[in-house]
This record gives C-alpha cells, sequence and structure tokens, in this order.
C-alpha cells in the first residue's frame, strides 16, 4: 500500500508537471524583459487609463536579428535610437513589444503604459514591431507565428478588448510611412481582425 501511495504521488506530480509545461509555452508567458536584455532606464512613464482596442504592426527598418544576443544588441540599439537621436526623443523604446527572426517576444514599455509608435493610436493601442525591415523579405514563420499568438495570448489573459483590431503603422492616418514594409504587410493584412481604418 504504502509503494502504491508513492506511484500515485509520482504520477500526480507527472501530471502536475504536463500541465505546467503546457500552460507555458504561449509567447506571453515566455516575453524576454527589459532587465533580461539590459534595457536603460525610461526617462518618464504614461500609464494607459484602458484596455487597449488594438494591435499596431510595426518594423524596425533596421537589422534582422537571429540569435538571443544579437536580438538582445538590437533593442538596445532601437532604444538608444528612439531615446537620443530621435527628434523628438522619446521618453524610452517607442513599442510595447518586438519581436526577433527568432521567434522570441521581447517588452519594450510593456503592458499597461503608453507607448510612443504611431501617432493618433498611442493612447488605445499596442505596438508590436518586427525587428528588421520587411520591404522586400518577409520575416521567418518563427516571428510570423509568435507574433500572432501573442496577439491572441494578450486578448486571453485581458491585454486587448475581446473585440480588437489589427492594423499597421502605414494604416494610421497621422502617418506618412512605409511601415511595417510591402512584405509583412502582405501578410498582416490577411489577418483575422486586421482594418485599414483604425483611428
Amino acid at each position: 500500500q504504502f509503494v502504491f501511495s508513492i506511484q500515485r504521488v509520482k504520477m500526480k506530480f507527472l501530471i502536475f508537471s504536463i500541465i505546467n509545461l503546457t500552460i507555458a509555452q504561449t509567447p506571453c508567458d515566455n516575453i524576454r524583459t527589459r532587465a533580461q536584455w539590459n534595457a536603460a532606464a525610461a526617462r518618464s512613464i504614461t500609464n494607459l487609463t484602458a484596455t487597449p482596442i488594438g494591435i499596431v504592426i510595426h518594423h524596425t527598418a533596421g537589422a534582422r536579428c537571429t540569435t538571443q544576443a544579437l536580438c538582445d544588441q538590437q533593442l538596445r540599439n532601437v532604444q538608444h535610437q528612439h531615446m537620443n537621436l530621435n527628434n523628438p526623443q522619446y521618453p524610452d523604446i517607442g513599442y510595447h513589444f518586438l519581436v526577433g527572426d527568432n521567434g522570441v517576444i521581447y517588452e519594450g514599455v510593456g503592458y499597461g503604459l503608453q507607448g510612443t509608435h504611431a501617432t493618433g493610436m498611442n493612447l488605445n493601442s499596442i505596438g508590436l514591431s518586427f525587428m528588421g525591415n520587411f520591404m522586400e523579405t518577409p520575416p521567418t514563420e518563427h516571428a510570423l507565428n509568435a507574433a500572432f499568438e501573442f496577439i491572441e495570448c494578450s486578448r486571453a489573459n485581458g491585454y486587448l478588448t475581446p473585440t480588437h483590431w489589427i492594423s499597421s503603422h502605414r494604416n494610421s492616418r497621422y502617418s506618412s510611412t512605409v511601415c511595417p514594409g510591402d512584405k509583412l504587410y502582405d501578410i498582416v493584412k490577411n489577418w483575422p481582425g486586421f482594418t485599414t481604418t483604425p483611428n
């Protein structure tokens, strides 16, 4: 009977471990944090006053990255550009989250805070940027799948409204830009919930 009890305990532990492993397999559970990529401190932060109603897709228009080390460095490069070289300078990296060709989601300003990513949409949306320039080539399948799943789990976890839209920087009526690049745009315009008139 004692041996049987041990076997039951082992079985329960195995089931618990499998359940935990399954739950942790969404991009929302595996976001690489600001601390992990060694972000500089923000100059200021502004809290959002309502749950975002949309996702705005961007590209950084810079280098692509395929490894953790390269993506971490690219994050720091983008943050430096936004905070020190842009005119006007941003209080932090402009995007809420970014994704590399390695399929990892990286924390920018993060959930619950106002980004500086698209005029007219900073107060009601999450800015998600693909690292790279996607005018002539698309992102990797790893990156595309991670971004799509990230949007889904953000909604499921209450960080987006249930009826949220998806759009892109070029669709803002206040912006004149080719962001997020032609090849990426051709893909995301077919995602469920995409709109060409987000504001």
